[in-house]
């Protein structure tokens, strides 16, 4: 038997809910026993313990008005859910709640404002995913003249770190003396040189090695390009609107991940917003289409998970998230634990998305 009556559900706007509803009088009294008890634990009166506060002398102290407060915080704790359930709303984040009849020994009425996650109708996108995996592949060669440059390029860094070694050297040793930089010279490309660039005994050893990791380059690009083509395909294709709240936490998510980096540039946020000439808020408004976009492109992978029941294991969860808080200890172990299922969750529905066309390995 429902806790509520006259609920009215009025749509405010594409996302967004008006819930009306009351409590009947009975029922809202059922809480003040438990709302009285947490306030006497809470509350401090000479001459009574915490806890064995009598509900008149409680009253007195605190006013009515907190009494039905903490009523009605209680009552709406359990009809809230409630309500959501009933009417299958799919809500996010809290509600703004605001109490439109307020007693003692009436019902308890109340409006709340709820934010929606949009009702999302998914396209075949089994087929959609065939179509563009099994779509023919550029054929993967590696050239020796690309083979050569990453070669030179180590020579290059190589030299440069030798370089300073001997340099460093050099102050250490003649203190005050001007440094003179030349053109450094590219060490000599012999089996030596291998063994010193990664315990590679040939040359060729680490000429295959790196043709290797130049194919294993172009793969991942071709990989990730077929992903770009197929999310293009399913945002085209899976229209519906962005909630402001999920907008604005991307954008928030956005902005964290902005000044880590540039704090770790060794620039102070503040100061580089001032050389932009720009603010945060001018700089979040700009990133609007972008934040919308990433909120849609997780919505639809959501979606597609849910139906696939594409659910990370918990051992996979569990290693990331402890490789994550040894690499940064002070980090929050609960958001550690949703950033990896969120990683692992999307990449079960890639893998999936992949597999429809014919299982095709890169």
């Amino acid at each position: 038997m429902s806790t509520f009556s006259n609920l009215e559900v009025r749509k405010i706007s594409e996302t967004e809910v008006e819930i009306s509803a009351e409590v009947s009088a009975e029922q809202f009294a059922s809480y003040r026993p438990s709302a009285v008890k947490k306030l006497s634990h809470e509350v401090s009166i000479d001459g009574f313990r915490k806890g064995h506060i009598p509900e008149a002398v409680l009253v007195g102290k605190v006013g009515e008005s907190v009494v039905l407060h903490e009523m009605a915080e209680a009552a709406l704790s359990d009809v809230y859910p409630e309500i959501l359930r009933e009417k299958a709303l799919k809500a996010i984040g809290a509600p703004k709640i605001t109490l439109t009849k307020l007693a003692h020994g009436n019902p308890l009425g109340f409006k709340a404002e709820v934010t929606l996650l949009p009702e999302v109708v998914l396209p075949n996108y089994k087929e959609i995913a065939k179509k563009i995996v099994a779509a023919p592949d550029e054929p993967i060669l590696v050239t020796g003249e690309e083979t050569e440059n990453v070669l030179t390029d180590l020579r290059k860094n190589w030299g440069k770190t030798e370089a300073k070694d001997t340099r460093q050297e050099t102050r250490d040793k003649r203190q005050g003396d001007e440094e003179k930089e030349t053109e450094t010279p590219l060490p000599e490309l012999t089996d030596a040189f291998a063994g010193k660039i990664g315990g590679f005994k040939t040359v060729a050893e680490l000429r295959a090695k790196i043709a290797e990791n130049l194919k294993e380059e172009k793969i991942a690009r071709q990989k990730e390009k077929k992903r770009v083509t197929l999310i293009d395909e399913l945002l085209a294709k899976t229209p519906f609107p962005v909630p402001e709240m999920l907008e604005e936490a991307e954008k928030e998510r956005m902005m964290a991940e902005f000044k880590g980096n540039i704090t770790r540039m060794g620039v102070a946020p503040d100061e580089y917003f001032l050389k932009l000439k720009k603010t945060e808020a001018e700089m979040k408004k700009e990133w609007t289409e972008t934040a919308q976009k990433k909120v849609r492109i997780q919505i639809i992978l959501d979606e597609i998970g849910g139906k696939e029941n594409l659910v990370p294991e918990e051992k996979e969860v569990q290693a990331e998230a402890e490789r994550i808080m040894k690499a940064f200890p002070g980090a929050d172990l609960a958001r550690a634990r949703a950033y990896v299922e969120g990683i692992l969750s999307n990449e079960k529905v890639f893998a999936f998305l992949e597999g429809q066309g014919g299982n095709k390995t890169y």
